[in-house]
């Protein structure tokens, strides 16, 4: 996300997360500005099982920005059966697609 102009902004950015095997794995999530990690912005999610159950993992960042600032959401598990999940269009009755992740960024000062 590369932000245009100085300012505080919020960013908001709910994720969809599971796992595929058995077991307790943790998937951790946090912010990285301009290429380097952003301090203190890490959560720490643990998934049990692979009950095919869908987890919300969801974040709100405050960031002061200068103009030409750019923003990742990171992630990093050790399990390699843990992923970001999209859920395709529905039908009967109709619904739309889910994505794996929602950003919304707001510049508030």
């Amino acid at each position: 996300m590369s932000l245009a102009n100085l300012g505080v902004y919020e960013i908001q950015s709910p994720a969809q997360i599971d796992k595929a095997d058995s077991g307790k794995d943790d998937i951790d999530i946090w912010l990285a500005e301009n290429g380097a990690n952003t301090s203190w912005t890490n959560t720490t999610q643990t998934l049990v099982g692979s009950t095919e159950e869908k987890y919300i993992a969801a974040w709100n960042f405050m960031v002061s920005a200068h103009a030409g600032d750019y923003f990742e959401l990171m992630w990093s598990s050790p399990d390699t059966f843990m992923r970001l999940v999209t859920v395709p269009a529905q039908v009967s009755p109709a619904r739309p697609g889910v994505p794996s992740v929602i950003v919304s960024v707001m510049q508030v000062r």
